[in-house]
């Protein structure tokens, strides 16, 4: 009996374990297949009417004000761009926020518009959908209030959408508004996940997942695939799923970035991630018959499950755990070390993800010791979410209910 139990809590530590290093390995090679080559233009688009959409909710005001300026800040004609910043507040912030807007149009030559939703029903989602729905451009830029937009962001979007893409995803690139240590680890794993994510899939030819903020998407898709459903926690990989059941066409912009800001208490990374959790097991337990019913080929379809799935080992991790600490109760040897052998692949994987962690954070000119704090930093943060993190990728399997907690903004 014992042995059966110190043997399952090894084998589900290990395969686990082996499973999310491999996926990330080997999504990591892909940008070794050499450069991104643009497809030649099959429209010229000029300068169309570019609408950002920004969804705000309890945000401070200088946060607001940092947005407007950064989308006067854009190398693109003014008369062709329109921010539509829809607001969830309640009285008397939502107040606050329209008169803070109103002043600051003033100062721009572009167009704003804010919106105060009376009934904000499906928080974020519903939030977006209402401001594409006012969108007066063909194109709409969803963005977060705290993100950055590069001078030339638009431009290259353009480019994109010029060779036929209903959406273009622009890179992610981190910065942080406290440097905590747990911020600054952060930070530099995020180049290591966009890389394997993002870069690597993309390179792969998998299908490329919209991102919540920098995503340039075509309106006219957007309203094919019925927009966001405001159940759905996960509102970008739920979008995503809608584009693929369509056959909509998105491309990764590996060569221009949005910088996005870096959580900096544990509590907002962990609100952040179980919220994620959530929402991709969410998204895969209604959108898997979408999935397969799509047009990608059969690699493709498996490819996109098993990306939708990256929360599930933490299930099985906390399970082996679980069974590993009644297997050292019962015959008081550890099980770890009666069959030291199964960790061997494990170990392996373990080794090749620490390679390409530090190879993604040494190409940025992060030095080796920094580089390597940072692995451990975020390793043991994310060691004290997996149980947490197991329950919540169930919830989203079993459907059970969860309201959207929004990660807060400039802590």
């Amino acid at each position: 009996m014992n042995y059966a139990l110190s043997l399952a809590s090894v084998l589900l530590l290990a395969i686990s374990s082996t499973v999310f290093l491999l996926q990330q390995v080997i999504y990591y090679l892909g940008i070794k297949r050499g450069k991104y080559v643009d497809n030649a233009p099959k429209e010229n688009l000029g300068t169309p009417l570019i609408s950002v959409v920004v969804p705000v909710k309890n945000e401070p005001l200088e946060l607001i004000e940092e947005l407007i300026r950064n989308v006067n800040s854009l190398n693109y004609p003014k008369d062709r761009l329109e921010l539509i910043i829809v607001s969830d507040d309640e009285p008397p912030y939502s107040d606050e926020v329209k008169s803070k807007v109103n002043e600051l149009a003033k100062e721009v030559d572009f167009n704003i518009k804010v919106f105060i939703r009376d009934k904000p029903i499906g928080s974020k989602a519903g939030a977006l959908a209402y401001g594409v729905l006012r969108a007066r451009g063909d194109y709409v830029l969803i963005i977060d209030v705290d993100s950055k937009l590069s001078s030339n962001a638009i431009n290259e979007g353009i480019k994109c959408m010029e060779q036929g893409y209903d959406a273009c995803v622009y890179r992610w690139l981190p910065y942080l508004f406290f440097p905590t240590k747990i911020a600054c680890a952060v930070c530099k794993s995020m180049y290591y996940v966009v890389d394997t994510l993002y870069s690597g899939r993309s390179r792969w030819g998998f299908f490329v997942f919209p991102l919540g903020s920098g995503t340039l998407f075509r309106k006219e898709a957007l309203k094919d695939v019925g927009l966001w459903d405001y159940d759905i926690i996960q509102d970008d990989m739920w979008i995503g799923v809608k584009f693929m059941n369509k056959g909509k066409r998105i491309k990764y912009l590996d060569n221009e970035g949005i910088r996005v800001s870096v959580p900096s208490t544990y509590t907002s990374i962990r609100t952040q991630q179980l919220r994620w959790a959530y929402g991709v097991a969410q998204v895969l337990r209604k959108g898997l018959r979408m999935i397969v019913k799509s047009k990608l080929g059969l690699l493709k379809k498996i490819e996109a499950i098993f990306f939708l799935s990256q929360y599930v080992p933490t299930i099985f991790l906390s399970l082996g755990q679980g069974l590993l600490l009644l297997a050292l109760f019962i015959d008081k040897i550890d099980p770890m070390y009666k069959f030291f052998y199964i960790n061997i692949v494990p170990f392996i994987a373990a080794a090749a993800y620490v390679y390409q962690f530090m190879d993604s954070l040494r190409r940025r000119g992060y030095k080796f010791f920094n580089a390597l704090r940072s692995l451990g930093t975020n390793a043991s943060v994310v060691a004290t979410m997996i149980p947490a993190l197991a329950l919540n990728t169930l919830k989203g399997f079993l459907n059970v209910r969860e309201v959207y907690k929004r990660t807060p903004k400039g802590v």
